[in-house]
């Protein structure tokens, strides 16, 4: 039953995000930085969620579980690094234009290092737990996610400051859900884990991407972040609106035919 709920909100939360990013692309809205990044964004939360998912499968063989969690570690590291590129194109600052070319090649370099042994060092199966075993780069993992959420901070700081009319409504609306959804992610999955050495919290720690997607959705709505037009939203709106009720649906079958 935790199973099923977990793979619903995940898919409701990858179907969501994928949807927005369609939207943007409309109208030739692909010749903009900022939905080509929210877009990749997307794509790389929606196979975190999916690989995180098939990672807590423990009936998959050792190694399926070891490169599913590759796969965690690089598709989170990237998806911060291009939301962190999405916060400052909206910020629209030389500075941070700047200091994005000179910091994001070795973000990168420490993003390929976490789909080797260097980070996750290998997988342990405790009981109904999966173990992570993590690798002698781990801090250095851990250290660029801080570093790069330090920097969402900052931007959106600097931006909220010196920026005014749409443009702040839309930093405000994407930097709730950024602000809330990052450490509700990380702190659990990853930070707690490192530095107790105990199993990845698995429960819901991936809801919190429900919040984000919401944020982007009200964005959009209110403040036509993405530029996408009101047609589209009332499309997008409709077609989650039925994902959801879907979800809930089977979600109901489940429990009525578990019980009775």
């Amino acid at each position: 039953m935790l199973i099923f709920a977990i793979i619903t909100i995940d898919a409701i939360t990858a179907v969501s995000l994928l949807l927005l990013a369609a939207a943007s692309f409309l109208k030739q809205g692909y010749k903009y930085p900022l939905n080509r990044l929210f877009a990749a964004a997307s794509v790389l939360i929606t196979l975190y969620l999916i690989s995180f998912d098939v990672s807590n499968d423990f009936n998959l063989p050792n190694t399926i579980l070891l490169i599913a969690n590759y796969a965690v570690f690089f598709t989170s590291f990237a998806a911060v690094l291009l939301l962190m590129q999405l916060v400052f194109n909206l910020v629209n600052k030389e500075q941070f234009n700047r200091l994005i070319k000179r910091i994001s090649w070795p973000l990168w370099l420490i993003c390929v290092s976490s789909a080797t042994p260097l980070v996750v060092g290998g997988i342990q199966i405790q009981g109904a737990a999966s173990n992570v075993v993590f690798g002698p780069l781990t801090w250095l993992y851990i250290a660029g996610v801080l570093v790069m959420f330090g920097l969402i901070t900052y931007a959106l700081i600097y931006g909220l400051r010196h920026s005014k009319g749409t443009q702040r409504r839309q930093l405000e609306s994407t930097g709730i859900g950024l602000i809330i959804t990052i450490p509700l992610v990380v702190i659990p999955s990853l930070i707690i884990p490192a530095l107790i050495n105990t199993p990845m919290t698995i429960s819901f720690n991936n809801t919190p991407f429900l919040i984000l997607a919401f944020s982007l959705y009200y964005g959009v709505v209110r403040y036509h972040l993405f530029d996408i037009r009101l047609a589209a939203v009332r499309t997008l709106t409709y077609i989650l609106s039925l994902s959801v009720l879907v979800g809930m649906y089977f979600g109901l079958a489940t429990i009525v035919s578990n019980v009775f």
